[in-house]
């Protein structure tokens, strides 16, 4: 479950600043590009000790659900969308990727449309499994939960929960892996590594731009997306002192 002490660490402010800019992008749609930061000190990650397998997984502590910021605030490991259903637009329907690789689950944080498919390989020379939950408030169903015994063994899985778009990501084999899966409504979505994003194509009318970070939790903003035109939204998660 995305951790309690969000609550008591993190509170989310929403967008430092949006504009539209008159610059032609696609053939249909527009642009939505920004950063995303953190304003404040990041909450410490907590760890779990490496107690299995080590000659793949390495040894010592494991960091849990890291807050990776940059010098300047600019956040890693956040999926930011456009929040909703939107009626005309498909799945899509080429897979999305999930690694199990040196005892991580790889990326970390990522994210698969609702009804897309999502593959997964297990990368490494020891068994894993993918123990998948549905994230509703504070409850949590089982989404799935595959054994990959084998290295390079594959499997495919349509990605469909029923009411929440967080999903967290656990090996029962190794207790010190985990990862999320966010899955939006649509596939107007992007995996931000060094703070910036870029979503394409995205129908034009008022949508509200939406962070997932699996520690901070959300940020959002409004914007009003007009036709072959790009808006910037640039969104701030606030934490706490």
């Amino acid at each position: 479950m995305i951790r309690q002490s969000v609550t008591a660490t993190a509170a989310l402010l929403a967008v430092a600043s949006l504009a539209s800019l008159p610059v032609a992008t696609t053939a249909w749609g527009a642009t939505v590009q920004g950063s995303v930061r953190l304003d404040g000190k990041a909450p410490r990650a907590s760890t779990r000790t490496i107690t299995k397998d080590i000659e793949v997984c390495g040894q010592g502590e494991r960091a849990m659900d890291q807050v990776v910021v940059d010098k300047g605030g600019l956040l890693s490991g956040v999926i930011v969308y456009i929040e909703g259903e939107i009626d005309g637009v498909a799945v899509p329907d080429k897979a999305f990727k999930l690694a199990q690789k040196e005892c991580r689950f790889s990326p970390g944080v990522s994210f698969v449309p609702r009804g897309a498919t999502l593959e997964i390989v297990n990368d490494d020379p020891v068994a894993h499994n993918i123990h998948a939950y549905e994230i509703i408030g504070r409850a949590r169903r089982d989404l799935m939960n595959i054994a990959q015994p084998n290295q390079g063994q594959t499997d495919s899985k349509a990605i469909k929960p029923r009411r929440g778009n967080v999903v967290q990501l656990t090996c029962d084999i190794h207790d010190f892996m985990r990862g999320w899966l966010f899955v939006p409504d649509n596939p107007f979505a992007d995996a931000v590594d060094g703070g910036s994003y870029t979503l394409e194509g995205v129908p034009a009318g008022k949508r509200t731009v939406k962070a997932f970070h699996p520690v901070l939790g959300f940020a959002e903003q409004e914007v009003t997306l007009e036709e072959g035109k790009t808006a910037t939204v640039n969104l701030v998660f606030k934490a706490g002192k």
